[in-house]
């Protein structure tokens, strides 16, 4: 007698209700929401740290990166207007997350792979949540 003829001996006699393929299905949708809620917690952390951790890399680019003259008065002008009364405390509010933002980044060698990385696998988790689901 192997594994499966203990286990179909061991099986009640008496038919199964038929509301339990459907307490079966539901648990199964209820299993499979939750995954999916997990995951899309875990993808955004990891795209928010990805970002985070990318950022420093993108403004030394940017600021290196010499604008055309035509278009830099513009926008300045437009930035300028729209935080016009609240300049002061955007600018230091941006001005202590960058420099938080350095101090953390300092201590890891290479924070722009870790971003990247986390970007990646934040963007793979996403798309596996837009993809199509055969059940």
């Amino acid at each position: 007698m192997d594994k499966i003829d203990n286990y179909l001996s061991r099986l009640p006699d008496h038919p199964f209700p038929d509301e339990l393929p459907k307490r079966i299905c539901l648990a199964l949708r209820e299993r499979r929401k939750k995954q999916c809620r997990i995951r899309r917690f875990v993808s955004g952390l990891l795209a928010l740290g990805g970002i985070w951790m990318v950022i420093p890399v993108v403004t030394e680019y940017f600021n290196n990166l010499s604008l055309p003259s035509s278009g830099l008065p513009w926008l300045f002008n437009a930035v300028e207007t729209l935080f016009y009364g609240a300049q002061d405390g955007v600018a230091l509010a941006i001005q202590i997350l960058f420099v938080y933002q350095i101090d953390i980044t300092a201590a890891i060698k290479a924070p722009s792979v870790f971003g990247l990385a986390f970007l990646s696998v934040s963007a793979l988790l996403a798309i596996d949540q837009i993809l199509p689901r055969t059940n």
